[in-house]
């Protein structure tokens, strides 16, 4: 064969490949040898690949692709290569990783940089010593990495160095420095952006970014060098190193517009600066004019600490370089670089000026105009806009440093002086007269303080500066504060206008912080402060420098004391007071002159203070405003003066304040501190007398008080509210005083209010009263404890059990004795809270065998109760269960423990018997009783002897002997406390049932014990020996329970009846209940059975006249544990029955004993009903009376509508719905189904669930008798669902679960209409529910249920298609679940009315989710069906009809053949079916057959309404359409308004002939013709003649 011509590109270009372009990119872009220029992985350089294996080739060639993924997917391939292959494999692929790591480890995306060094490190792990040939091919982009940018890429590089060579780094650099080098001059020398990556390929922003990290990746790694290698071994590659410091292209990098580059230079500049300076020393007429000549116009300020660094040290090893001629000398760039502020870099520039000053050449410093130029430079840098007020320290620390500096370095006195009375003072000008300056405001006025006085104190102490020059520093500024504070004029002698107070306070200010700094500054400033406030008292006047005045006055008696004894002052001072009312009247001069006096008190003799006093009361109270400047007067004095300071005028004025200023008002803060600051003073110093402090005592607790009562109740009177608030804050003041203690009850209330929904002033209020209480410091408790009690025992007072609890342990917390004996109380207290709860209503005999059944109730006592639901007594019962939390607390009160007990028997009957609409508590009494109880037992460790021993306690107990339990035993004392109260309490009898049923299993029961029990039982006989006999008792008996049983029925048999029926009732209950307790255990193996027979007959006696109705209870339990296993024979059985029927004939009454007795009287029957498939003949008459207790138990199930009925009362109707739900069908249907509707909201689920299957039944036979209607009747009549179903649906209880579960099985029923209903009546129904339009509504609560906004729940694990009702239990489950039953019903039985409540749906958010739901967990189910359906039709009428199904595509063929001709029709049923239409389309249409186009589209569009509009099946459209065909060619004339022979709607033929035009039209479509024209005539001749 010829060989394949070669494909001719047009004008003869080489096609592109892989391996050209790799080649390409080696040529054209630079002679990277080293590290840059490697080859790509493409045809060319297949030879480096090798032997190796196919995948691991593939993995190469990926490499050297340009998309970023798949060069990363492959480093990530390669690196798991390498990890899993051993090392002889993984050395096969060094050759060609060499060349392609160069590549790789500076590419331009961080990640294929990162997993680059990722593979290197694995590499180097496994062939360790081995990848020394490839080192130097490697090195220079190996050490590249090392410093990249990205800190990961760096730290991982370093690892794979160090995994390499752990301990010869060193030599490794020496062994490759040279190759390191040529890849550092190749970088930095001739590499450029666009030769370093392809423009074509890359951005800019990435081909810049590679630059500066390659680059300055170079100077790194040269600085490592000079760090590492010895300068023998960087000599001996001197020639490479010269080939860079030569070259002015090197060093300009210093400048380059890339901060990175420059950074790396100026880090490279100080390690040679630091590690061989010579270098830089040859070379410096290169370098000087880069550096420092333009390195000061670096405006970058995140270099600037690499410059600076690099600047200094530079400086220090070359100074001479400042002084070599140059066109820009580089002092002049520095005092520029200063004039712009340093570009920004504050923190970085200022603080290394002094470092460079140091450093720079004597013959700079010593110029005349250095300092004078460099410090005016430095002060210009002010107004650059870098400094202000969060770095001005910075600024200021940097100006006295280089001041100072400069100071020491002056030539002369007179040059120093100069720089001290300019320079180092020009910031205090600044600071004084900020209005002169503009740089001013950048300055924080605090820094330029403190900052100044510490280097005037260094100035004072250094050894290089003589005193003359801080003389000099004072004499200035006593100058200059004399001019402004006495003259106030400026040093220019301009007049200082409104400024002056200000600048007085400043004034002040910067005396006080020189003060602060001691030595022979604080003695230099005090003389200075001395004199100046002797001139201020001197010339002080009511002008308008009077609060200036006043002010430094304040300040300069604070900090220096001194002054006002000092002897000038006195005099002055003395002038002073008799001037003063005369000086103002204004508040806040008058403010800082009363501190100057205060202070002049404090120092004065104690006989020497009244006089005083009363010229400063004098000035206070001939104020404008008294009360401001009276509170400013009390806060001063306080702890400041001690003298008596009463007046008489102070107690009007705080009487006046408690008495009518307590409002919130503009003065309150100063009526706070006036009433509180003067009952603070003690009784060595007082403001007040003794009967002031108590009136005003007394207003303040009763305000408090008012309002502590209106907020515990709920009511707020704004008024208390601002009073109060005001006393709250007074009392801030007043913590553990005995005017606090007074009221520390009250502020207990407080601070345990739940503030949330309050307004603010009362929130605040709260939380000052919070404040109070968590510093107060308890002294007596007992006024404490008791304000609780009688908290609790108030319901009107709005506290929670939680905070009740809280309060407690907030007093206990402040008090070091136990308050549990105060909290616990006494039995009788006890007693006396819970005996108002007892109750009894026969219902509660269902509950415990232990609550006789008489005739008599006492009904659920009401209570008042608080905000939360809880009584006196609930509140009582919390509090202790949060403190009962061990056995610790009931130590020595076993009576407290068994109280638990009780409160937990009573409060189960008060829960059961309450309606399930409202609670009896909030708080959850019954399982936190339980939980202490366990808790307490399970703690407590018992003896081996204790059954024995409490079997002793407890005959004693019985025989009424004085029980003490010793040695004490919680456990025996708490039981034998319940036994005493037992013997005439029902109550405490189940409490120690109770009780026994927890220690029991606690403490190990053995079958001895349990037979001890048993005999304790036999002996005593009395009604607490019930509670004895529990199952721990019973299940250890064994055969000692015959004895028992043998025992128990001769006692019975020995009972005479009259005695049964009067003074023995109790004795034979008693008996009766323990012998059943012991057939109960093991009824199957009964013995002497003879003596059980005559027991029985002997009962039957006992009913010649009218037993108890609890004897009868009783009974009716003992018969029912003996009829399945003994034949009592015929006469005994037919009593039985007769009974038996009374009891339950009984219930019709209503009465709650009644019912009880029909609970009872049904267990009975059931039993008779076993019984008599084992003893037929003992109960011939049984199912003759069955038909009439059906019939009545049915009547009372129909005709009683139970409404928030107790738990015993839904025990019993759970019973009646259980016994009618198997009730014969003759019996039901003799009931209206209709009666049973209202049944389906009864709040009792067995009774939804038992109407519901009634119900049921009555739908089945009601759909059949409307099927055989449908088709047997006229064309106007129309079946409708029935109105109960609608009327139940209608009633949507959506309110709590019961009427939700009702709600659903409305619609349950309503769609069981559907079941088994014809097409035709299906097609009714559909239209009536439509309009009805009730779906669209119970669509949007089924999806409610089944979570739609949030998360759905999820079908996936369940079967919808059927739902078992008997386990539904309300929960969220049980009703997820039933809701998508519903709705898989909706799809199957209505999905044309589903389809419009989507379609119409306006909500796209629904929309979108209904259609996912459905798709997902709802639609395979539905079209799996579809397409079963149609698998398993008979299609045996159709003979010339073929079907055929893809399961796959949900696609359905229907084929119909005709002679040669095959007529199809396609039906594609979509992936949401049916909230989307299926697509019926003709396959090969009817032309070839002779059909008309309009004919074959009406028979595919009458296929698809079957579907779409009449909720069909694809079967029915399939069997429609070849019904259609089959007879239309057999002659049959279709309907000329539809063109279908078979009726969509109805399914017959047209059989109305129009007597005109003799066309034949289908009924329903005539009718619909009728009615949408409203015209009477044949659709086509328009003749009247039907």
């Amino acid at each position: 064969m010829g060989r394949e011509k070669e494909r001719r590109v047009k004008g003869n270009i080489q096609p592109a490949a892989s391996s050209r372009a790799a080649e390409l990119l080696t040529e054209g872009f630079g002679g990277l040898t080293v590290g840059l220029g490697a080859p790509a992985f493409g045809a060319g350089a297949e030879w480096e690949l090798g032997d190796l294996h196919g995948d691991v080739k593939v993995l190469f060639k990926r490499l050297s692709k340009r998309d970023t993924v798949t060069r990363i997917k492959a480093l990530e391939d390669l690196s798991a290569y390498v990890s899993s292959e051993p090392s002889e494999t993984v050395k096969d692929i060094l050759p060609a990783w060499s060349k392609s790591f160069n590549r790789l480890v500076i590419d331009a995306d961080r990640r294929v940089r990162e997993m680059t060094v990722t593979v290197q490190l694995g590499l180097v792990r496994q062939v360790r010593k081995q990848f020394a040939p490839y080192l130097k091919q490697v090195i220079g982009s190996w050490f590249c990495a090392r410093f990249d940018a990205n800190k990961e890429v760096a730290r991982i590089a370093g690892e794979a160095f160090q995994t390499a060579f752990p301990s010869k780094q060193v030599e490794v650099l020496v062994y490759c420095q040279s190759e390191i080098l040529d890849f550092v001059i190749d970088t930095l020398l001739h590499q450029t952006p666009e030769t370093m990556s392809d423009p074509r390929f890359t951005t800019p922003e990435d081909v810049m970014s590679k630059y500066a990290r390659v680059v300055s990746s170079c100077f790194y790694m040269l600085a490592y060098l000079f760090d590492q290698l010895p300068l023998s071994e960087i000599t001996k590659s001197i020639s490479k190193y010269d080939t860079l410091f030569d070259n002015p292209t090197f060093w300009n990098m210093c400048t380059h517009p890339l901060a990175p580059i420059r950074r790396a230079s100026y880090a490279l500049i100080k390690t040679i600066s630091r590690v061989e300076p010579e270098i830089l020393k040859k070379r410096l007429d290169i370098l000087v004019p880069i550096f420092p000549g333009k390195v000061f116009s670096d405006k970058d300020p995140s270099t600037h600490s690499e410059l600076w660094e690099s600047l200094v040290f530079f400086t220090k090893a070359c100074p001479e370089s400042w002084l070599l001629p140059s066109k820009r000398p580089p002092l002049q760039k520095l005092f520029g670089f200063l004039r712009h502020g340093a570009f920004g870099s504050v923190g970085v520039s200022y603080p290394s000026l002094l470092a460079l000053l140091a450093c720079l050449p004597p013959e700079i410093l010593s110029k005349e105009t250095f300092a004078p130029e460099f410090l005016s430079n430095f002060w210009q840098g002010l107004e650059s806009g870098s400094i202000d007020k969060t770095n001005d320290h910075i600024f200021l620390e940097s100006w006295f440093e280089c001041t100072l500096f400069l100071i020491v370095q002056s030539g002369g006195q007179d040059t120093a002086q100069e720089r001290v009375e300019g320079d180092l003072f020009r910031p205090v000008f600044v600071y004084l007269f900020p209005e002169k300056y503009d740089v001013s405001k950048r300055l924080k006025p605090r820094n330029v303080s403190t900052i100044t006085a510490k280097y005037v104190y260094k100035l004072s102490t250094s050894s290089q500066i003589p005193t003359s020059l801080v003389d000099c520093f004072m004499k200035t500024l006593e100058r200059v504060l004399e001019g402004a504070i006495v003259r106030g004029v400026y040093p220019d002698e301009a007049a200082i206008g409104p400024e002056f107070e200000s600048m007085s306070v400043r004034c002040g200010e910067l005396l006080a912080c020189l003060a602060e700094q001691g030595g022979s500054v604080r003695d230099s400033v005090e003389r200075i402060a001395t004199r100046l406030f002797c001139r201020i008292l001197d010339v002080i006047s009511p002008n308008e420098r009077l609060s200036g005045h006043a002010h430094l006055l304040a300040t300069l008696s604070t900090s220096f004391s001194s002054i006002l004894t000092c002897p000038e002052t006195h005099t002055l001072l003395t002038t002073f007071l008799t001037r003063l009312k005369s000086l103002t009247t204004h508040p806040k001069p008058a403010s800082n002159i009363l501190s100057m006096l205060v202070i002049y008190l404090s120092v004065l003799p104690s006989t020497a203070v009244r006089s005083v006093w009363t010229q400063v009361l004098d000035f206070v109270f001939g104020m404008d405003n008294v009360i401001p400047c009276f509170a400013n007067l009390m806060t001063l004095v306080l702890d400041t003066v001690q003298a008596d300071l009463t007046d008489p005028r102070i107690d009007a004025l705080v009487t006046e304040c408690a008495t009518n200023r307590l409002e919130r008002g503009e003065d309150v803060s100063s009526v706070e501190v006036v009433v509180a600051t003067c009952l603070r003073f003690g009784p060595e110093s007082p403001v007040l007398t003794p009967e002031t402090v108590q009136y005003i005592t007394t207003i303040l607790q009763t305000v408090l008080s008012n309002f502590t009562t209106d907020l515990v109740i709920g009511y707020h009177d704004a008024t208390h509210t601002g009073r109060a608030f005001t006393v709250l804050h007074i009392l801030q003041h007043l913590s553990n005083t005995p005017i606090m203690a007074s009221m520390i009850p009250d502020i207990l209330d407080l601070a345990f209010v739940d503030g949330e929904d309050e307004t603010g002033d009362v929130r605040e209020a709260l939380g000052v009263a919070k404040r109070l209480w968590e510093g107060y410091v308890c002294v007596d408790s007992d006024v404490l404890v008791k304000r609780w009690e009688a908290n609790v025992g108030n319901v009107e007072y709005r506290g929670s059990i939680d905070t009740f609890v809280s309060q407690f342990k907030s007093i206990q917390s402040k008090v070091s004795d136990s308050l549990t004996a105060r909290l616990i109380h006494t039995p009788s207290f006890w007693q006396s809270l819970y005996s108002t709860y007892h109750v009894y209503t026969p219902y509660l005999a269902l509950t415990d065998p232990l609550i006789p059944l008489t005739d008599d109730a006492h009904p659920l006592p009401t209570h008042e109760t608080d905000v939360y639901g809880n009584s006196v007594l609930v509140r009582w019962i919390g509090i202790i269960l949060s403190f009962a939390r061990n056995a610790s607390f009931f130590e020595d009160r076993g009576w407290m423990l068994g109280q638990v007990v009780v409160w937990g028997v009573l409060w189960n009957d008060l829960t059961s018997l309450h309606e399930h609409e409202t609670k009896v508590v909030e708080w959850n009494i019954p399982s936190e009783l339980n939980n202490v109880l366990e808790t307490v037992v399970d703690s407590i460790h018992v003896d081996p002897d204790f059954h024995t021993r409490l079997a002793t306690l407890f005959r004693d107990v019985v025989n009424g002997s004085n029980v003490s339990v010793q040695p004490p035993d919680l456990l025996s004392d708490m039981l034998c406390s319940l036994l005493r109260s037992a013997l005439d309490s029902n109550l405490h009898a189940r409490a120690l049932h109770t009780a026994l049923d927890k220690v029991f299993p606690k403490v190990g029961l053995h079958h001895t014990d349990a037979v001890l029990w048993m005999d304790f039982g036999l002996s005593v006989e009395c009604r607490f020996v019930r509670g004895i006999w529990n199952d721990w008792v019973l299940d250890l008996l064994a055969e000692h329970r015959d004895r028992g049983i043998r025992t128990l029925v001769s006692r019975l048999l020995d009972m005479e009846r009259k005695v049964v029926r009067t003074t023995g009732s109790e004795t034979a209950i008693t008996r009766l209940w323990l012998l059943v307790a012991l057939l109960q255990k093991d009824s199957t193996t009964l013995v002497d059975t003879s003596k059980l027979l005559n027991l029985v007959r002997a009962i039957r006696g006992w009913y010649t006249e009218p037993v108890g109705l609890d004897l009868n209870r009783h009974v009716a339990i003992f018969l029912e544990s003996v009829v399945r296993h003994v034949d009592v024979g015929i006469h005994v059985g037919q009593w039985v029955l007769e009974v038996c029927q009374k009891w339950i004939q009984g219930g019709i009454q209503s009465t709650p004993e009644s019912r009880v007795l029909l609970f009872y009287g049904l267990g009975l029957f059931s039993a008779l009903q076993d019984a008599a498939q084992v003893f037929p003949d003992t109960y011939p008459t049984l199912t003759d009376r069955a038909q009439e207790i059906y019939s009545t138990v049915l009547d009372i199930f129909v005709n009683t509508s139970p409404e928030g009925v107790s738990d015993p009362e839904q025990d019993i109707w759970t019973r009646i719905a259980d016994f009618v739900s198997s009730v014969p069908d003759s019996i039901l249907f003799s009931v209206p189904g209709s009666t049973l509707y209202d049944l389906l909201y009864v709040p009792i689920n067995q009774v939804q669930t038992t109407a519901y299957g009634l119900i049921h039944k009555h739908v089945v036979r009601h759909v059949a008798d409307a099927s055989l209607r449908v088709e047997m009747r006229k064309e106007e009549d129309v079946e409708e669902i029935p109105v109960d179903v609608v009327n139940s649906v209608r009633k949507r209880g959506m309110d709590d679960p019961h009427s939700t579960f009702g709600y659903l099985l409305s619609w349950m029923i309503l769609f069981d209409h559907f079941q088994d209903a014809t097409f035709d009546l299906k097609s009714q129904y559909v239209s009536h529910l439509r309009r009805l339009d009730l779906l669209p509504t119970f669509l949007d609560d089924l999806f409610g249920l089944l979570g739609l906004g949030s998360k759905m729940f999820d079908c996936s694990r369940w079967d919808v298609e059927s739902f078992e009702l008997q386990g539904f239990d309300m929960t969220p489950l049980s009703f997820s679940l039933l809701s998508a039953h519903l709705y898989y019903r909706t799809l199957t039985h209505t999905p044309t009315l589903l389809r419009i409540w989507w379609s119409e749906c306006k909500n796209r958010q629904t929309t979108l989710s209904v259609e996912s739901y459905t798709e997902k967990y709802f639609s395979p189910l539905l079209i799996s069906t579809e397409l079963s359906q149609i698998l398993n039709a008979d299609l045996s009428a159709y003979p010339d009809l073929s079907v055929r199904v893809n399961k796959t595509g949900c696609e359905v063929v229907a084929c119909f053949a005709i002679e040669d001709a095959v007529l199809e029709m396609v039906i594609r049923i979509p992936r949401s079916f049916p909230l989307k239409l299926v697509d019926v389309e003709g396959g090969a249409g009817g032309r070839s057959a002779g059909i008309s186009e309009a004919r074959w589209r009406a028979w595919l569009l009458g296929a698809s309404a079957v579907i779409g509009s009449l909720s069909g099946s694809v079967l029915e459209a399939v069997k429609l359409f070849g019904r259609n065909l089959g007879l239309h060619f057999q002659g049959v004339e279709d309907c000329a308004i539809c063109y279908s022979v078979i009726g969509v709607i109805d399914r017959t033929l047209p059989t109305k002939q129009c007597k005109t035009c003799k066309h034949l039209f289908h009924s329903s479509c005539l009718y619909k013709w009728f009615r949408t024209s409203n015209q009477s005539t044949c659709p086509l001749c328009r003749q009247p003649t039907f």
